[in-house]
């Protein structure tokens, strides 16, 4: 009896143990698989993607959708024209974009995958964003710091580029410059255009600069650094729409020096050579005739009144009818 109850006791504990081991089988089995499929999913993206994730997220999704809703799902799902975050498989703009073009490029990729969509600063290929350059044909605005915007160089007629990019471009240099002297600060006017004429020599707006520098010194009586600044303009711009007056305005200045006391008699002189000069050189100009007369009355002031009467006579015989022939006449009649 006791025999027989060891032996029934034996094949229950078999009967028990035998589930134990198959599901401890199985359970090896299937850490084999997931252990292969991690292998293979960490050597290959695209396989993880769309056949290891879908069905770990089945559940997570809105109520009531069959489909989970994950931005890049794998397109088995048919969320096909869900947008996908940067770096999935359907990411527009991902060079492994398996020919997606229905959304744009996402902002920093590239754009070979043939997506039609707008491309971002910083990606391949992109020859049209704003502030390219080059022969892209883009007709859209260009931005600071590229060909085309003002204050860049070369034949466009834009203002020069600053080599110092925190410094004032030539155009706004010249534009602050009139616009103080407009208003009276003459000391404020003369620093930008000295910067200009200094910072920017080849600009277009330096000869105006040029002058207006030398205009001012000569408006505050400064005449000694009048004179030297016309007498560079002239030596430097010969060329230049402001040179006439520049020549003029040298002469009248060199007339108000040499005028102050005898030490300056020279600069009398050098002034009726001046005004000599500017009626040979614009003997059709309004000021001509009056060039003239200066010439004399400069040598009148120096005691050379010789050649002062000469000038005079000249005025009277080449513009008869002008203002400065009736005072000419009234010099030369000892009435003036």
């Amino acid at each position: 009896m006791q025999k027989h109850l060891s032996t029934d006791a034996s094949t229950k504990s078999s009967r028990c143990n035998r589930p134990i081991y198959k599901f401890s089988a199985l359970s090896t089995q299937l850490s084999i698989v997931l252990l292969v499929i991690t292998l293979v999913s960490a050597g290959n993206p695209v396989f993880a993607e769309q056949v290891v994730i879908p069905p770990f997220f089945r559940g997570n999704q809105y109520p009531g959708m069959a489909t989970p809703l994950y931005p890049g799902s794998n397109s088995n799902t048919g969320i096909i024209n869900h947008p996908a975050y940067p770096g999935t498989v359907l990411n527009p703009g991902n060079v492994s974009n398996p020919g997606n073009s229905s959304n744009p490029a996402y902002p920093g990729t590239s754009n070979g995958s043939g997506n039609n969509g707008p491309v971002f600063p910083g990606t391949g290929g992109n020859t049209s964003y704003p502030g390219s350059s080059g022969g892209n044909g883009n007709a859209g605005p260009v931005y600071p710091g590229t060909p085309g915007y003002p204050g860049s160089g070369g034949s466009s007629g834009n203002p020069a580029t600053p080599a110092n990019p925190g410094a004032i471009s030539d155009y706004n240099l010249y534009n602050y410059g009139h616009t103080k002297y407009a208003s009276g600060g003459l000391n404020s006017a003369f620093i930008y255009f000295d910067q200009l004429v200094k910072q920017y020599p080849g600009s277009q707006y330096a000869d105006d600069a040029d002058f207006w520098r030398a205009k001012i010194r000569a408006e505050q009586q400064n005449h000694q650094q009048a004179i030297m600044l016309f007498a560079n303009f002239l030596r430097v711009w010969p060329a230049s729409d402001y040179y006439a007056e520049a020549l003029y305005t040298l002469a009248e200045t060199e007339k108000a020096f040499g005028r102050i006391n005898y030490a300056n008699r020279n600069h009398l002189f050098e002034a009726a050579g001046h005004f000599a000069g500017y009626q040979q050189r614009y003997p059709q100009s309004p000021n001509a005739s009056e060039a003239l007369f200066q010439a004399g009355e400069c040598f009148e002031i120096s005691g050379d009144y010789s050649s002062s009467r000469s000038y005079y006579y000249r005025v009277t015989q080449i513009y008869p009818y002008s203002a400065a022939a009736v005072k000419a006449r009234e010099k030369l009649s000892g009435r003036y």
